[in-house]
């Protein structure tokens, strides 16, 4: 079970859950002074995961989050000590307490390279699959091993998904991943961008904290245009039914 946190939870609601070792305390609004993210060495010896994730992991930064107290382990901290991600063990359960938010909202942690695998694996290491259990496949581009025409089971058509073979031993599957290159999560220049789009129109907005307000879509009442449209045919009407002769011999 995982637990993110957020500007609507209200701290004491949640601190009521028995089976949580913590208590949520006060909100921490940092602003500018965001805090980093690194794993917990003492608490997360047994994650060996989180180690490779060490670097990703640092170039996120928190503004906002809730202090958590009690005897869960921690596992990932910020730079000023405080635990970020907690773990607890209920029977043969794991829960899992995010004390910043799942999204953009209080932290930029979705938009690094790290955010994904982190929940992989927490997941794997939750269900105890501890090594990779299907074949990692091949990348899209690259030739199969098996012989024999293959027939896409799941993805776009002629791309990455999965490819299914019938040979003499039996049914084969095999899984075509999409290239490295669309998992690099470095910035692109707006130049090779417009190279890429070619004649389209192109513009880049940089992300930033309440910074997307005016690029959002908004909403425009089109009842005033539908009102005059209907009082001119109403007018008409009335001229046309009150005789006016609009045209003479």
């Amino acid at each position: 079970m995982f637990f993110f946190l957020g500007d609507r939870i209200v701290p004491e609601i949640y601190n009521q859950f028995s089976l949580a070792p913590w208590q949520i305390r006060a909100r921490t609004d940092l602003g500018a002074k965001a805090e980093t993210i690194r794993p917990n060495v003492s608490g997360a010896e047994t994650l060996s995961f989180l180690t490779g994730l060490t670097d990703n992991l640092k170039r996120a930064s928190i503004q906002t989050y809730f202090k958590v107290e009690g005897t869960a382990k921690s596992l990932l901290v910020l730079g000023n000590q405080d635990p970020l991600l907690v773990e607890a063990v209920a029977g043969k359960s794991r829960i899992f307490l995010f004390a910043s938010s799942a999204d953009l909202a209080w932290n930029d942690l979705p938009l690094t390279a790290a955010y994904l695998p982190l929940l992989q694996g927490l997941v794997k290491n939750a269900v105890g699959m501890t090594e990779i259990s299907v074949d990692a496949g091949i990348q899209f581009g690259e030739p199969f091993s098996e012989k024999g025409p293959p027939i896409q089971t799941k993805g776009p058509r002629g791309g990455p998904g999965i490819y299914q073979f019938r040979l003499p031993t039996g049914e084969v599957r095999q899984a075509v991943n999409a290239p490295v290159e669309e998992s690099d999560l470095a910035k692109i220049s707006e130049d090779e961008l417009k190279k890429k789009f070619g004649a389209i129109d192109l513009k880049v907005v940089e992300y930033a904290q309440d910074g997307l307000n005016g690029q959002r879509g908004g909403r425009k009442e089109l009842w005033p245009v539908l009102l005059g449209l209907l009082l001119t045919v109403l007018a008409l009407e009335m001229i046309l039914a009150n005789g006016m002769p609009l045209f003479r011999r």
